[in-house]
């Protein structure tokens, strides 16, 4: 079964930015899902985002 969710550490790994940057993307993307006080990145949402902004 695939991981449909990055925790933040996860993320800043992947994309290589920091922990602030990724609780400030997190935040103003779209692409966070809250589960308690942990903040997580919906994996799909953030490859949405990232192709629209290629469109751009």
């Amino acid at each position: 079964m695939a991981k449909t969710l990055w925790t933040i550490p996860e993320f800043c790994e992947h994309v290589g930015i920091g922990t602030s940057k990724a609780y400030e993307f997190a935040h103003t993307s779209g692409c966070a899902v809250r589960i308690g006080r942990r903040v997580y990145i919906h994996i799909e949402a953030f490859d949405k985002w990232c192709e629209r902004q290629l469109e751009i």
